[in-house]
């Protein structure tokens, strides 16, 4: 009984942490259907990035790299990058280990949104029940892996849909009709560990802790090659469609950032 309290609650976590975050889309503009080929630029605006601004805060052991970018020159930002370095230590030795997340997000994901498909994945779940008891108080102890896998048609129990960003190649064609969401989504989201707690009274006096080890490898973008997403903009009730020339790089002092090459917008 005690491990059911829990399991469904580390579920619940797990398939949250990794997704983009939808925002409903109530302007869908024209219905009219079009498309575009990636990497060809006949009726695109295109933009090419030299230099790139970074906004920094510091908070404790975050560090928070942030650029915007206007693609269709309208004086308001269009779409942001974004990596979240994160430093733990580690080991006897208290040498510093980075962590970094980078996501691609709008704030106007009403407007601006990104071409997406969903996969599935797979949750192992390792379980270690045994009761320890400390200062009276029985202790449960509950271990979670997630091993990212991408899984097959057959492989139905303990898989899990993720809405990801939908990685173009040079010739890929963008329709107005594909399947697109706005808000935040993940690009590198590296491997860690959560260390939660719970305790339940109407289970008795039991203090549940466990700890969820995470792998995303399957979900990250590549690190250090050129690859391309799509995005459609309603820019009053017209869409444009357009694509970001991306590459994952890290810089001189080793933070791993998002930076576009290229941009192209539908004219």
């Amino acid at each position: 009984m005690k491990r059911l309290f829990l399991f469904p609650i580390l579920v619940m976590i797990l398939v949250s942490i990794v997704s983009c975050v939808k925002e409903p889309n109530d302007n869908p503009g024209s219905e009219t259907s079009n498309s575009i080929t990636i990497g060809k630029y006949d009726g695109m605006t295109v933009m090419t990035f030299d230099s790139i601004h970074w906004e920094y805060e510091w908070n404790n052991l975050i560090d928070t790299y942030q650029a915007s970018f206007d693609i269709n020159h309208d004086g308001s930002p269009d779409f942001y990058l974004e990596t979240v370095a994160t430093t733990s230590f580690e080991g006897s030795d208290d040498d510093p280990k980075d962590h970094f997340d980078v996501v691609i997000f709008s704030d106007y994901s009403d407007y601006f949104e990104f071409h997406n498909e969903i996969i599935k994945t797979i949750v192992y779940t390792e379980e270690d029940t045994t009761i320890v008891h400390t200062d009276s108080i029985p202790l449960i102890y509950i271990e979670v892996v997630h091993h990212c896998e991408l899984a097959t048609e057959s492989e139905q129990p303990e898989s899990y849909s993720n809405t990801v960003l939908f990685q173009h190649n040079k010739g890929d064609v963008l329709d107005n009709n594909d399947k697109f969401l706005g808000g935040s989504c993940d690009l590198i989201k590296f491997n860690r560990d959560y260390n939660l707690s719970y305790y339940s009274e109407t289970e008795g006096a039991y203090i549940y802790e466990s700890d969820i080890t995470a792998t995303w490898d399957c979900l990250n973008f590549p690190i250090g090659e050129e690859f391309y997403i799509g995005f459609k903009h309603t820019d009053k009730d017209k869409e444009h469609l357009g694509w970001i020339k991306l590459i994952i790089e890290p810089d001189s002092n080793g933070i791993l950032l998002a930076r576009p090459l290229e941009t192209a917008y539908q004219e």
